[in-house]
Formats: C-alpha cells, structure tokens, sequence
C-alpha cells in the first residue's frame, strides 16, 4: 500500500521488508509511533501508548472481548477479531484460568493442542490488510 512499516517491538521480528527501530528506547519508540500514520499491534502495551499518546491504533485482539479495549466508536481506532473460532478467554471469568506470566505459550482454553492460540492464527495477514484497507479509505488523516 506504499507504507513504511517500522518495527518498534523489543521482540525480534521475522517478517521481512520491513524497518527495524536501531534505538529502542521508550523515547525513541514513543516518537516513531508518534509520527506514523498508525500503529498496528496487539492488545498490549504499545498499543495502548500508541493510543494513550493520540496515534490511531489498529488493534489484533481475539483473546479478549470487544468492551475489553477502546470504545469502538472512536473512528481512531479499529479492533480485528474472528468470532468464529475460539476467542476472549482473557475475559472469562466463569472458567479458572491462572495466568503464568513465564509462560508464553499460556492457552488457557486449548493449551498444546492443535487449536492453541487459534484466536490469533486464524487471522490472517490478508484478512488484516483487508480490514486496514477499509478503514484507511474512511478515516481522515491529517494533511
């Protein structure tokens, strides 16, 4: 679509043709978010900053629930959810599930089975460019 993608995340990355951040400080990440378009991430850290610092978010939750994030009528901010699979465990309250903040494989529901983390492997990337694409024809960008 003719975008620069910036990878900001401390995490390393293995897409490729993508810009690695050098200086991943929290000022140098604030400021590359800042002056982006937008920030795609997940329901994480770096989206609410993105967020919380006026960038317009493009949010890949499927662990949790819509109410769980911004409010949706924001038009700065789209939400990417399947429904159709196996998604918003992170809101359950009927189903005990502690979280095992060392464990970074933590599928409450179908943890070392074929369905773990199908909340986020069934969205695929063309599904999210599909979503982006629709709402950047929309939303207004500053000029």
């Amino acid at each position: 679509m003719g975008y620069r993608v910036v990878h900001v995340s401390k995490e390393n990355s293995q897409i490729s043709g993508i810009t690695e951040l050098k200086d991943k400080s929290l000022d140098s990440t604030i400021n590359a978010i800042y002056h982006s378009e937008f920030f795609i991430g997940l329901s994480s850290g770096l989206s609410w900053l993105s967020w919380a610092i006026g960038q317009k978010v493009v949010m890949i939750s499927n662990f949790t629930e819509d109410w769980n994030e911004f409010d949706l009528s924001l038009d700065d901010y789209i939400r990417i959810t399947n429904k159709s699979v196996c998604h918003g465990c992170w809101n359950k309250i009927n189903v005990d599930h502690t979280f095992d903040k060392n464990d970074w494989y933590w599928c409450p529901l179908h943890k070392d089975t074929p369905r773990q983390f199908e909340c986020h492997t069934s969205i695929t990337p063309e599904y999210v460019f599909e979503q982006i694409n629709d709402w950047i024809s929309w939303i207004k960008f500053p000029t």
